[in-house]
Order: structure tokens, then C-alpha cells, then sequence
């Protein structure tokens, strides 16, 4: 199978975002927090990856992961809509398929090999 099909197909180690348990509680007047868990294998490789990735996104920076719980939140104004929780699931779901293809290429890597010094011998 070439590269680009393995690192493309849906692995059972990948993380999916589960739109099903979407909630979202008020905060203030005009804000509402939404979270939604994440289902698949949250290790600290995918963490890693994650962190890595909403470094490199200024938009997903509006993402927290909680990485305990398995889930991820994100805010929206009331007055942007229920489009914009929509559209925020779909760059919710990008990131995830993006963090998903990182953690696959970390793990078809060979560990490299931890090498020592030799220690130092007096003459």
C-alpha cells in the first residue's frame, strides 16, 4: 500500500471527534462554551502532536483540550449563530484528521537508538 493511502486510511488508533456529545453551557450574557469529546487513543504521542499542531494554526489556538477528560472546548458568541458552532466542528474535525496523520507518522518511525559516550579512560 503506498504512503499516502496508510497515512490516509482511518486506523483504529485514530482519534475521532463525537459530535454526538456536543454541549454547551452559558458563559455571561453572550458566550456559550461548547465541549465534545474526543473518542479513540488520547496518549501522549496524540497530545504531543496536538500541541504541536495548534502551535503551527493560529485558528485552533481557540481549541482547549482537555486531555484528562478526552474532550475539547471552544467558545462562540451567541450572536455568530449556531453556523459558527458548525463551521467550529468541521476545523475541530480538520485538526484532529491533521493530529491523527502526525501521531501515524511518529509511529511508523524506527525509535532511534540512544547512544551513550563512551566513558573517558585515563592514559
Amino acid at each position: 500500500m503506498p504512503m499516502e493511502d496508510r497515512l490516509n486510511a482511518h486506523r483504529d488508533e485514530d482519534v475521532q471527534v463525537d459530535v454526538s456529545t456536543l454541549r454547551g453551557q452559558a458563559r455571561g450574557a453572550d458566550t456559550m462554551v461548547y465541549a465534545v469529546a474526543l473518542k479513540g487513543q488520547v496518549n501522549e504521542r496524540w497530545i504531543e502532536g496536538y500541541k504541536a499542531t495548534v502551535e503551527q494554526l493560529a485558528m485552533s489556538r481557540r481549541f482547549e483540550l482537555d486531555a484528562e477528560k478526552a474532550l475539547v472546548r471552544f467558545a462562540c458568541r451567541n450572536a455568530d449563530g449556531h453556523a459558527l458552532v458548525f463551521e467550529m466542528l468541521e476545523r475541530l474535525e480538520t485538526l484532529v484528521e491533521r493530529v491523527n496523520r502526525l501521531a501515524e507518522i511518529w509511529r511508523s518511525q524506527a525509535p532511534r537508538p540512544q547512544f551513550a559516550p563512551a566513558p573517558l579512560r585515563a592514559r
